[in-house]
């Protein structure tokens, strides 16, 4: 205790002292989005964070996409920049959005060619639930179509 009763602290700390900032992540939350709509509010999730500090030490966090309302079904990058901790040093880690057919497909499996956020020629084939069962790339310059798989008939008569 010090004069009047208040408490008085020393920091007594060796000459040359370095104090390394910790490793902090910011994470770019994926999400799923059907293609006829906005894109929802992008998120992200930090993790690193020590002595008891919370999220609230990371400011000027900005996350974009090229992905938009209009973009065709498939996967595009969110990323993160601009981010700051006073004593850490931040990784930045992309998430990825997700966009699916917004109208139901007849047939399966339902599928969309296209580009990717990259303008790289695409198919992505869906299953039911709207889940990626398969993606490949074609060479660029293939004009963007959509399409659908339907049922044929066998025999005689008109298909229906």
């Amino acid at each position: 205790m010090g004069r009047g009763g208040r408490r008085q602290l020393r920091n007594q700390l060796p000459a040359g002292l370095t104090v390394t900032p910790a490793p902090l992540t910011v994470a770019a939350n994926d999400l799923t989005a059907p293609t006829d709509g906005p894109i929802p509010a992008l998120t992200y999730t930090v993790t690193g964070l020590v002595n008891g500090d919370t999220r609230g030490v990371v400011s000027r966090v900005t996350l974009s996409t090229t992905a938009t309302g209009s973009s065709l079904p498939g996967g595009y990058p969110i990323t993160v920049t601009s981010s700051f901790a006073a004593n850490y040093t931040i990784t930045a880690r992309t998430g990825t959005p997700t966009l699916t057919p917004s109208a139901l497909l007849v047939g399966a499996p339902q599928f969309v060619v296209g580009t990717n956020a990259s303008g790289t020629g695409a198919a992505t084939a869906y299953n039911p639930d709207g889940s990626v069962a398969k993606r490949s790339l074609r060479s660029p310059g293939t004009p963007a179509r959509s399409g659908r798989r339907s049922p044929t008939s066998t025999g005689t008569g008109p298909r229906t």
